[in-house]
């Protein structure tokens, strides 16, 4: 072997050894490559997960949020009913009161005019308030003033 024959083996050996050099770190850079392309592949996948699961606690809270507004309602429902039914109590003893004096009327015609002025007074004494209970129910309920 001559020596140009041997500076030409020792240049080639260098030139595979930078290549392999080349190679190994190619493959050390796809490596680190891959696990970042996975980390961030595992990353988007819990933030899909937590989308779903934060759109389902939403539309959880959307109906418990409904449902308490409806309950609420119920609970509005019948106390208005309550309220309604005492209205109409009230505008039953006042009708029986001016029925009684209608009758007190017929049997003495000198009462009559005074009468009349005490009912009209009563009336204006008396006033009707309407009350929003709920979305659109309303009750009334009469007031003296």
């Amino acid at each position: 072997m001559t020596s140009a024959e041997l500076e030409m083996l020792q240049k080639r050996k260098s030139e595979l050894e930078h290549e392999l050099k080349s190679l190994t770190k190619r493959e050390e850079t796809l490596v680190v490559g891959i696990a970042n392309l996975e980390a961030e592949m595992a990353i988007q996948s819990l933030q899909r997960k937590i989308k779903v699961e934060n759109d389902a606690l939403e539309e959880l809270e959307w109906k418990k949020r409904v449902l308490t507004r409806e309950l609420e309602g119920a609970e509005d429902y019948w106390a208005n009913e309550k309220q309604e039914s005492e209205s109409a109590d009230l505008v039953k003893k006042e009708q029986e009161v001016f029925t009684m004096a209608d009758e007190a009327s017929l049997s003495n015609p000198d009462d009559v005019q005074t009468q009349d002025q005490d009912r009209e007074e009563e009336k204006r004494k008396t006033s009707i308030f309407y009350t929003r209970a709920g979305n659109t129910r309303y009750s009334v309920s009469l007031r003296r003033i």
